[in-house]
């Protein structure tokens, strides 16, 4: 699905005006500041200001991998979140998910126990990630904050390695200091996918996020937009634009006052050339 299938060109080929019917958003790094601590976690007020408006006009709905208990208090603009990178998915109270299997979540359980005994003397952070019914379906292994970042993350390859051999679901990129286990597969395209068609959503999905796990997400978009900060890469991304996550703010408001109409000449967006179809 191209950028062009719903664009309005003021000049052939250089400007695109798109109607935004709902935006969907990754939580961090995109509308809330990277590498901070996890209690230190907030969306800025000016941000949070203008999505409140946004979304009294539109559906508002986050895709991330944090888990409910963390993200809803904090993005209360939104009418509906896909978290745990889509295996927790509702709009407003109401659940999309079915239940997970129960050996998959004992299996889960026991890695989890093993994380929480070795790992914290490395000074690597163990993030519990629990679905709406409180069930562990998941969790993070960070050495961002190591003392000793090499022994930390030896230790923590070896431990993902022998999670993979026990079948649960290991998310790592290249180069990212941290991974996530999860009980099952999961998919931030289909989560995109699954939420736009409980929404009745035929076009003009605006998504936003900021790193390579969001690429399936940007695909399954129809306006894609990266969030670049210090940690992340245009190149990696297949977005159709990029914003600096200093402007994000700035870039909501403009589409607010263009009565959410997407323009690709909005002075804070820049095109990337890694484009969704590269």
């Amino acid at each position: 699905m191209g950028i062009s299938v719903n664009a309005k060109s003021s000049k052939k080929g250089s400007r695109h005006q798109i109607p935004i019917s709902a935006i969907f958003l990754d939580y961090d790094g995109t509308i809330s500041p990277p590498n901070v601590p996890r209690v230190e976690s907030k969306v800025a007020a000016e941000t949070t200001e203008i999505l409140e408006q946004i979304g009294e006009r539109i559906p508002i709905a986050i895709v991330t991998s944090k888990d409910p208990w963390f993200v809803i208090p904090r993005t209360r603009f939104a009418g509906a979140w896909s978290t745990i990178s889509g295996l927790d998915n509702r709009i407003g109270d109401k659940s999309l998910e079915p239940p997970m299997q129960p050996k998959k979540l004992e299996l889960l359980a026991a890695a989890l126990e093993f994380a929480n005994l070795r790992m914290p003397s490395l000074g690597v952070d163990v993030e519990e990630k629990r679905n709406s019914q409180g069930q562990l379906i998941a969790f993070c292994v960070d050495w961002r904050r190591s003392k000793d970042e090499k022994a930390a993350k030896t230790c923590a390859k070896a431990f993902a390695a022998c999670l993979n051999a026990r079948s649960l679901t290991v998310k790592s990129f290249r180069g990212d200091p941290f991974f996530d286990v999860y009980a099952k597969p999961v998919d931030k395209g289909k989560a995109v996918r699954n939420l736009r068609r409980a929404y009745g959503l035929t076009r003009g999905l605006l998504f936003m996020g900021d790193s390579k796990a969001d690429n399936p997400a940007f695909k399954a978009s129809d306006v894609s937009v990266a969030v670049l900060s210090h940690e992340s890469k245009v190149k990696d991304l297949v977005s159709d634009y990029s914003v600096s996550f200093n402007r994000v703010s700035e870039f909501l408001r403009q589409l607010f006052c263009n009565h959410l109409f997407f323009d690709s000449d909005f002075a804070c967006l820049s095109p990337n050339r890694n484009t969704r179809g590269t």
